[in-house]
């Protein structure tokens, strides 16, 4: 989504009473080379979900939610979660936030990531044919093929090259690695990539 639409969903919810709620579950902890990515946008949620990166279900809040009667963070047991909440998952995820912190793992991620972006653009335009509109916060990357059918070929044909990528919307992929992924791996897989976007020139040109 646009960020000025994101930006006037958050002046709506504030001209009618109602908490601004960010789903930060993908995004969240570091892989867009900021803690959030609300943070490149603008915006100052009241509400923010995260997952993955933490290895747990959580959301933090900001003030606001105090002005509503028995919040679900004042009445025990007015929230539950799939995978948040038990003291083991606490403990390793605070872990994961020091490694995160000691290792400048967020920082790594916009260096990193900006690398990225820019070798994925560079693919692109030697292959605009079958890969178009690349973009990326951080190490979140994605590019658009003309359609699903030679996407899902790039998907699988990547596979038998060892690298793993993960299919998005009807014509994408995306890419999503560990904070701690080195330029040397992703050139490995960037390699990989360039040798299957060679291959499906013919395919898009049929």
């Amino acid at each position: 989504m646009r960020p000025e639409f994101l930006r006037a969903m958050q002046d709506l919810c504030h001209a009618y009473d109602a908490l601004f709620v960010l789903d930060e579950v993908q995004t969240g902890v570091g892989i867009t080379g900021t803690a959030w990515a609300y943070q490149q946008l603008g915006l100052e949620p009241d509400i923010v979900a995260f997952a993955k990166k933490v290895q747990l279900g959580g959301v933090m809040a900001g003030r606001r939610v105090n002005e509503v009667p028995d919040n679900v963070f004042a009445v025990s047991g007015r929230i539950n979660s799939t995978w948040g909440g038990g003291l083991t998952d606490m403990v390793r995820s605070r872990r994961l936030l020091e490694i995160i912190e000691r290792d400048g793992l967020i920082d790594r991620a916009a260096k990193t990531g900006d690398w990225l972006l820019g070798e994925l653009r560079s693919l692109g335009e030697r292959h605009s044919a079958v890969a178009s509109n690349v973009r990326g916060r951080g190490l979140m990357c994605a590019l658009d093929f003309p359609d699903a059918t030679i996407r899902d070929t790039a998907v699988r044909h990547l596979r038998e090259e060892h690298v793993v990528v993960l299919p998005c919307g009807g014509r994408s992929i995306r890419f999503r690695p560990a904070l701690d992924i080195t330029e040397r791996e992703l050139r490995f897989g960037l390699d990989a990539f360039d040798r299957v976007l060679a291959s499906l020139h013919s395919l898009a040109s049929s």
